[in-house]
């Protein structure tokens, strides 16, 4: 009886040790480290699953995304979508030009930043991280896990005109994985994959597409 009574304190108090770490940290602090954390990012490349309801069905979409922050430079392949498949875009904000390479035509179509934008299923090209900025929202943490990795909270964003933020940040205080609700109803979500953090990319890396004939608008 003594020796069950000292193991279940024993993991009483393992298991309160764990909360107590999990919960260390407020939503301002979170907040603080999530925006250190993006800003000391210099390039990275991602797997970008989008998902959005369309007329009642959910449209998803797979992104090999690569980009530098330093150099300005943004690249989207899109690998999986029943429409867009195989489109390849990549922003130079240098430039303020957006390259469009679109499989069925075998052309690169080029535009002007300012005017087209660089959007894909719902996620901003130019900055990926764009969906996950917390200024000027109020940020509530729902939950806080702690796994083999580390830490990982689950928070909540408001403020909205039309919807709500549910973001899943991880033990590297990276967000990774948002939903968006209206009204209560789920109505998309983006999920980033395989984050590769300062990998050091090249222009050419960045900007290469296939040598085909270019059309600008």
């Amino acid at each position: 009886m003594k020796k069950q009574l000292l193991l279940s304190m024993i993991v009483l108090l393992v298991c309160s040790s764990f909360t107590i770490y999990a919960q260390e940290l407020t939503a301002d602090e979170l907040v603080a480290r999530v925006e250190e954390k993006l800003l000391s990012i210099e390039d990275f490349s991602t797997m970008i699953t989008t998902s959005q309801v369309q007329d009642k069905r959910i449209e998803t979409a797979k992104i090999l995304f690569k980009a530098s922050q330093t150099q300005g430079l943004a690249r989207a392949e899109v690998l999986e979508h029943w429409v867009f498949r195989g489109t390849i875009l990549t922003v130079d904000q240098e430039s303020m030009l957006v390259r469009n390479f679109t499989p069925i035509l075998q052309q690169i179509i080029v535009s002007s930043l300012s005017d087209v934008g660089a959007e894909f299923g719902g996620v901003d090209i130019t900055d990926v991280f764009a969906s996950f900025d917390f200024r000027g929202l109020d940020v509530e943490i729902l939950e806080v896990q702690q796994l083999d990795e580390g830490v990982e909270y689950i928070v909540e964003l408001s403020g909205y005109l039309d919807h709500v933020q549910r973001i899943k940040i991880n033990h590297q205080f990276i967000p990774y994985y948002v939903e968006l609700f209206e009204d209560q109803m789920y109505i998309g979500s983006l999920l980033l994959e395989d984050i590769v953090l300062n990998p050091g990319f090249s222009k050419e890396v960045l900007t290469q597409l296939p040598e085909v004939g270019e059309i600008r608008f």
